[in-house]
């Protein structure tokens, strides 16, 4: 990234929509009790590195645009280090604290979705007709591809892009 957060604005504004819409299908619950009036504010949990660096790369512009959520920021740095399996570790951290969303990498994404630890959410977009449409396609691709053709409640950080110029 550079100085002038080029780099940042752009990754940001590819991103908060999936962010955004992964939040809004958290939000909008999981389960089969009739509909209460809305609270306030909604709180969201959201399993990231840290509180710091989701607040800097994406926090403070999704609560900006979105501030009827709460965000809460479940840090998954302590899932690394000297003598720790980072897979087990991740996945002990998500079966505690059951996350609402997880911010993560290419890697881990389709290891959880093949281990069923993400949650499906094809069926929401189907139901709630939302449009994907207009979203990176090739981002979407790339996810479903990831999660043998569906897409599930979880975002990776970035997009690498590269091109061969001629």
């Amino acid at each position: 990234m550079n100085r002038s957060g080029t780099t940042r604005n752009r990754r940001n504004k590819l991103l908060l929509p999936l962010l955004a819409g992964a939040l809004a299908w958290s939000a909008a619950g999981c389960n089969d009790a009739p509909a209460a009036a809305p609270p306030e504010r909604t709180k969201l949990k959201v399993a990231y590195f840290n509180q710091e660096a989701f607040d800097n790369l994406y926090g403070d512009y999704f609560m900006v645009k979105f501030p009827q959520f709460e965000v809460e920021v479940i840090a998954t740095a302590e899932t690394m280090g000297p003598g720790k399996n980072p897979q087990k570790e991740m996945d002990k951290l998500l079966d505690e604290q059951k996350p609402d969303l997880i911010i993560t990498g290419f890697w881990e994404y389709q290891r959880l979705a093949a281990t069923g630890k993400l949650y499906e959410l094809d069926s929401f977009i189907k139901q709630d007709k939302f449009d994907i449409e207009n979203m990176l396609p090739t981002a979407i691709d790339y996810l479903r591809a990831k999660g043998s053709g569906k897409l599930y409640r979880a975002c990776p950080p970035i997009f690498q892009y590269r091109a061969v110029l001629q």
